[in-house]
């Protein structure tokens, strides 16, 4: 068989093009080389927690932080030591906070910005897109304190709590929102204060009786949250009280209250299953959905919800619709939702992994 040179030529030419393409535009990319599953092989051990930061993710635990992106791959990584680790992410700011112990440490990206260091072990931590750090401790005088510090370390502002020992805690411009827990006659009390440092006030916005509220969270346009063992509540962003949602007597076993209009409830049912809610900023309910086996995780990320039972990952809507489940490889601690929303980071005991949940 006679080969025609030039047309053997204008075929390899050909597929030189073709593979030039494929791993030049991200799209072709993607849908010729990109799994569903990729292992973040640096990452191992079942101890990571999980921050969206940028179009990517921080994994943190007792030793580091590292920023990985939604093909799983390490960008970068630095070394920090610490307890009781938790981070907050605000614009290009991180903050890791030692839970448990008296050192806070302020990031952009992988560069140290600021140690800051307490005299009492840290109570609570809250972080602004401005780069200002607030910490409740504990304080002489005082069942607890609060002291906010601009990016560069500077203290700026020093409050005494009088009602109760502060229990969550989170900080825009130049207010700060905080409960307090107190007891009484055997029974428990959460406040709920809003303070303005520039004119040194503080206002009681409600105590709530025989109410834990662990979780407190301002909203995009100055609004804020609480959740409690009992209760979702909202304020306005004076203080007014705007509703309240009631559990019903329901366990709460996980929530997200991170995207203003979709902060989703998990609550368990009558028969080893789960219930899963969203609301609004107002404290209406956008949808509800009902999950035979027991939901483990729950994250929510603008508009999408993602929700794990077993090894099942499941994208879910507001209004209660979901995707097809996809199937971890591999057991399932954790999970998150990157920005694009299209994958999600899954770690387990021993692995790691990036999984697409949406085509």
């Amino acid at each position: 068989m006679k080969i025609n040179k030039r047309k053997l030529l204008f075929a390899i030419t050909g597929l030189i093009i073709a593979g030039i393409l494929i791993f030049n535009i991200p799209g072709i990319y993607d849908f010729f080389m990109y799994s569903d599953h990729e292992e973040v092989s640096t990452l191992i051990g079942g101890d990571y927690h999980l921050e969206r930061y940028e179009d990517g993710m921080l994994a943190y635990n007792n030793n580091e932080i590292s920023f990985v992106s939604d093909k799983g791959e390490v960008k970068w990584n630095v070394t920090v030591k610490s307890a009781t680790p938790k981070v907050y992410v605000e614009d290009k700011f991180i903050l890791l906070a030692d839970l448990s112990g008296t050192s806070a440490y302020l990031y952009e990206g992988k560069n140290l910005r600021t140690t800051i260091k307490t005299k009492e072990e840290i109570f609570a931590a809250a972080l602004d897109p401005n780069g200002k750090v607030a910490l409740a401790t504990k304080a002489k005088g005082y069942k607890g304190g609060v002291t906010v510090y601009n990016k560069n370390g500077e203290s700026e502002y020093v409050f005494g709590s009088g009602n109760g020992y502060i229990s969550a805690l989170d900080i825009r411009k130049d207010k700060f929102v905080i409960s307090q827990i107190s007891a009484k006659d055997d029974a428990i009390y959460s406040t709920v204060a809003l303070v303005d440092w520039t004119d040194n006030e503080e206002k009681i916005c409600e105590t709530k009786a025989e109410e834990m509220i662990f979780d407190i969270k301002f909203l995009s346009n100055g609004d804020f949250v609480a959740v409690s063992d009992k209760s979702l509540s909202g304020y306005g962003r004076r203080g007014e009280i705007d509703y309240t949602v009631s559990y019903n007597g329901r366990e709460l076993k996980n929530y997200n209250i991170e995207s203003d209009d979709n902060m989703v409830f998990c609550f368990s049912g009558d028969r080893n299953d789960s219930v899963i809610e969203s609301y609004s900023r107002r404290g209406k309910l956008r949808g509800t959905r009902s999950e035979s086996e027991t939901v483990s995780n729950v994250d929510a990320c603008g508009e999408a919800i993602l929700i794990s039972s077993m090894r099942n990952i499941k994208r879910v809507y507001p209004d209660g619709d979901s995707d097809d489940a996809v199937t971890s490889l591999h057991d399932v601690r954790r999970i998150k939702l990157f920005k694009n929303r299209r994958y999600a980071f899954v770690t387990g005991n021993s692995s790691a992994t990036v999984v697409k949940v949406k085509n």
